[in-house]
């Protein structure tokens, strides 16, 4: 099938695929749709934690914790751990990458898809497509940048009717080349962090240590763990 052949050129042909995006751009269908191919898939806000372990043939990928008990924060932490696995499988000989598609349009879209919006606006799927583009451009680590880069990939979804028949790829949101003012736009919108610190500090009592660190550090100290771990292996 069209839609099958154009995920594994998408994705690489990986064995593993996360589906994020618009709930108008069909991405649960596109999960259920890729599930009845026999591609192993999981769609986070569907799944939640549940077909996490099956990633990893039963081995934990949770190494990050998200800083608070919210649904955006623990979908951006997902994603951060997912990449963080692929750069220990970038380690190991003969593991292919976990992909992530971020269904991002569709066939007559309802909305606009703007890059504008992505740096602005404080829906769930814009806040995760920042993480992915801080992932990808500002992270402090070349290699691991380079890595998300190549876990994260962006569709269109096709659509013949109600069904979804195939989709395309198409350039991430800060690929257009208006992206750089709307995201300098945002950083200067942006509260000092004194706001961010009190919703951490009430939101969750049992926060943990791991937890107060933020999710950069604790992407450097998983960087660390698997650096350490595979010299001694």
């Amino acid at each position: 099938m069209n839609l099958l052949r154009s995920v594994n050129s998408i994705c690489d042909h990986s064995d593993y695929i996360m589906v994020y995006g618009y709930s108008h751009c069909k991405y649960a269908g596109l999960k259920n749709s890729l599930s009845i191919l026999q591609k192993k898939v999981s769609a986070w806000q569907l799944d939640k934690h549940t077909s996490e372990r099956n990633f990893n043939n039963g081995q934990n990928t949770e190494l990050l914790e998200s800083k608070r008990d919210d649904v955006k924060s623990r979908w951006k932490t997902d994603m951060t751990n997912i990449v963080a696995e692929n750069f220990k499988r970038s380690k190991e000989k003969g593991q292919k990458f976990i992909s992530i598609i971020f269904c991002v349009d569709i066939d007559h879209n309802p909305y606009t898809y703007s890059y504008e919006s992505v740096a602005l606006s404080s829906r769930i799927t814009d806040s995760e497509l920042r993480r992915a583009y801080k992932l990808c451009h500002e992270f402090e680590d070349k290699e691991l940048k380079a890595i998300a880069q190549r876990t994260f990939k962006f569709v269109k979804v096709k659509m013949e009717g109600l069904n979804i028949i195939d989709v395309e790829p198409i350039n991430a949101p800060w690929v257009h080349q208006n992206w750089a003012a709307s995201w300098k736009k945002r950083k200067e919108q942006k509260k000092t962090g004194w706001w961010d610190s009190i919703l951490t500090r009430f939101s969750n009592p049992t926060i943990t240590e791991s937890q107060k660190s933020g999710w950069r550090d604790q992407l450097k100290e998983a960087q660390a763990q698997y650096r350490t771990t595979l010299t001694h292996v």
